[in-house]
């Protein structure tokens, strides 16, 4: 038996492998040569040549330009909340179609380079009463869009200050819709239900421009019958993001001071249903002067 399990095991004489033992199983060790030395000047990298540079002046009329901008910029507020909306609203749209710039649009704001300051005319602003049971629950200002749905801002305008033909007003309309965290509803001044309203180019008059959407708290949007080109005197105050509106309603307003009130009010007075909770009407609307601030 011991013969057979050295046999099996193998000889320690012959230098086989024997288990247990760990002779012949050591690696050499193989000596690295070493690297001959570098001269230090080799190493070095020589340095990289600057670019150069050279600074070109602004042409006269670019200069002239600059000044006016910045010079309108500080006697008419640009960069007021109005002003940033519909900065927001271009560059929205330019997001859709940006191949025509070649370059990746704006994000942060709109260049002023683009608004002409000679041609520039002020927004109409409207001061505009909220009254329950004849005691005010606070003024709002309301800016319109001229430049962008001029004849939907007119209709409102003339409305508001009962300057037309059919002595159509504001005054004493009740808002016969609210619904908290979304929107108040009134200008029905025939039915006073969303039913009526009528406007001064006559019963109905067609959509004019769905270049700015429904982004946030204070928006004003013509109400219509649930179908294109039937707007007449109804309109929404927005109490919050309303997007699914975008090509179906005429953005024509915003709200500039008073949106909290906006949100209060809503919630005071309104219900998931939309049905009031108590009455609340337009009260005394009146043309703001820019120049002089609230009438």
């Amino acid at each position: 038996a011991r013969r057979a399990s050295l046999q099996a095991l193998g000889d320690k004489n012959k230098n086989e492998k024997f288990l247990g033992d760990s002779k012949g199983t050591e690696k050499k060790k193989v000596k690295k040569k070493a690297k001959a030395e570098e001269p230090e000047e080799a190493t070095k990298k020589a340095p990289r040549p600057r670019r150069a540079s050279a600074v070109v002046p602004d042409e006269v009329d670019t200069t002239i330009h600059n000044t006016e901008v910045k010079a309108w910029t500080q006697r008419l507020g640009a960069g007021s909340t109005v002003h940033q909306h519909r900065l927001d609203h271009r560059v929205k749209s330019f997001r859709h179609d940006a191949s025509e710039y070649h370059v990746k649009p704006p994000i942060g704001d709109f260049p002023l380079q683009a608004i002409n300051p000679s041609t520039f005319r002020p927004n109409t602003q409207i001061n505009m009463d909220l009254l329950s049971f004849k005691v005010s629950l606070g003024k709002i200002i309301i800016e319109l869009f001229d430049d962008i749905a001029p004849r939907t801002c007119e209709n409102f305008k003339r409305i508001c200050l009962a300057q037309n033909d059919k002595e159509l007003s504001y005054s004493g309309c009740r808002f016969h819709k609210i619904v908290p965290g979304f929107m108040m509803l009134t200008g029905d001044m025939t039915k006073g239900d969303g039913t009526g309203g009528e406007s001064i180019w006559g019963d109905d008059f067609p959509d004019e421009s769905f270049e700015l959407g429904h982004v946030g708290a204070g928006i004003l949007t013509m109400w219509n019958r649930g179908r294109e080109d039937t707007n007449n005197s109804q309109f929404a105050i927005l109490v919050d993001n309303a997007d699914w509106l975008d090509g179906r309603h005429v953005v024509f307003g915003k709200v500039i001071d008073g949106v909290d009130l906006i949100k209060k009010v809503s919630v005071r007075f309104g219900s998931e249903i939309g049905v009031p909770t108590s009455d609340m009407y337009v009260g005394e609307c009146t043309l703001v002067d820019a120049s002089r601030g609230r009438q």
